[in-house]
């Protein structure tokens, strides 16, 4: 799971501009976290082409699947935890959308 750590950070620099930051850790057994800081609301677009890419590399290249689940956006690190939460509830909605799927939580709450 490390190499994978560092080989999806390696995918994110190389296919998405530089971001304001960007750490990635391993919270659980089958879950790496990546935390990444958008300079512009606009950005989170080509944030979720970029990870659909990086979705298809791993996939290609690796053959493994992954999920990913986008929390709200947020200004500055204090609202984070908010945004982990709600990248983790999308990710239960993998369920009915199945694996290798990109999931913001803004589309959970647009569904309700």
């Amino acid at each position: 799971l490390q190499y994978y750590k560092f080989h999806l950070l390696e995918l994110i620099t190389e296919n998405f501009k530089v971001p304001s930051f960007l750490y990635a850790f391993i919270n659980k057994p089958e879950e790496i976290i990546v935390l990444y800081g958008l300079k512009h609301k606009d950005e989170e677009k080509e944030l979720y082409t970029t990870t659909l890419a990086i979705q298809e590399q791993i996939l290609k290249l690796d053959n493994i699947s992954f999920s990913a689940g986008f929390g709200s956006l947020y200004p500055g690190l204090t609202s984070q935890t908010r945004s982990y939460r709600e990248a983790r509830l999308a990710l239960e909605f993998k369920v009915w959308t199945g694996t290798n799927t990109l999931i913001p939580y803004k589309d959970i709450e647009n569904s309700k």
